[in-house]
This record gives structure tokens, C-alpha cells and sequence, in this order.
């Protein structure tokens, strides 16, 4: 009776040694796919309007006491074709740089040329690149220094892109 009890418990011993050790396999794949997809929140507003709609709430945000406006001839960011970007604030904007990188997939660092318009209007053309993921989530970090400011701010603006279908 002591051997098939002995036995009995090896076999379970076996058995759980198995199943934890496929569990360590599997860890490093489940962090690798949590990371390409991590939670960015809802895209249902996207944060880049049309241009030159200025009063929509959800494509302003404010640095210290400027507002900015962030608009887009095309503010749905299809990927490989050229979209022109507005940065547009209440105050002047003596200096403006930026950079582009991919969110829900790596895709590098995309540098951002900013030719100024006027005293407070900022545009540039990007071209996003082609991934796998049909809706990928970039972020667009920019880095400003308002006339009136005595240091460089910088905002994050999460956004999404999309296949265009021709």
C-alpha cells in the first residue's frame, strides 16, 4: 500500500513539475504579445481635427496658460500617403520640435520638420509607415517653447492611423 501511495504521489509531483514548466515556457510569449497591443484607451475622439476647425474640444490641449490646436488635412492618418499637420496655439510659439513613434507596434522614431507660418502657426507633412496592425496607435510627443514661456514643455498626443483601402 506504501509503494502505490509513493507512486501515486510522484505521478502527481510529475505532473504538476510538467504543467509549471509549460507555464514558464509560455510567460515570455504572453509578455511579448501584451507589449505589441498594450491598452492605449478609447480612440473614439481622435485627438487631430480638420484643419482649420479650431473650436473642437477634443483636438486642444493647454500648456501652462497656452492653448494649442492640432489639426490634419487628412485626421483619420492614413498610413504611406503625406498628411499635412497644424500646430496651431492662442500665443506665439518661438520654437517647436517633435517626433513620431509607433505605440501598439515599434516602428522607430519618425522626426517631425516644423515650418513656421505665422507667429502662432506651426505645419509640417508626415508619412506614416505600414505595419501589420490595421488601426495602429502612434504618439506624437511635441516639444514647444511659447515666447512668454521660460522653459520647454512637452505633450504626448496618442492618435491612430488606418489602412486606406486604395
Amino acid at each position: 500500500m506504501n509503494n502505490s501511495v509513493a507512486n501515486m504521489f510522484q505521478h502527481h509531483v510529475r505532473v504538476a513539475c510538467i504543467a509549471i514548466s509549460r507555464a514558464l515556457l509560455l510567460c515570455p510569449f504572453i509578455i511579448i504579445i501584451s507589449a505589441c497591443h498594450p491598452d492605449v484607451g478609447d480612440f473614439s475622439k481622435n485627438p487631430i481635427c480638420q484643419h482649420p476647425q479650431k473650436n473642437n474640444e477634443y483636438c486642444s490641449f493647454t500648456l501652462g496658460e497656452q492653448t494649442f490646436w492640432l489639426s490634419a488635412s487628412d485626421p483619420e492618418m492614413p498610413i504611406e500617403r503625406g498628411v499635412e499637420v497644424f500646430l496651431q496655439s492662442d500665443q506665439e510659439i518661438e520654437q517647436l520640435s517633435a517626433e513620431i513613434r509607433g505605440v501598439s507596434m515599434y516602428m522607430g522614431r519618425l522626426p517631425v520638420q516644423w515650418r513656421q507660418v505665422d507667429a502662432t502657426t506651426w505645419r509640417t507633412q508626415i508619412m506614416l509607415g505600414a505595419c501589420t496592425d490595421p488601426y495602429m496607435i502612434w504618439q506624437l510627443r511635441l516639444s514647444i517653447h511659447g515666447a512668454d514661456s521660460e522653459q520647454l514643455e512637452q505633450k504626448d498626443i496618442l492618435f491612430q492611423s488606418y489602412i486606406p483601402n486604395n
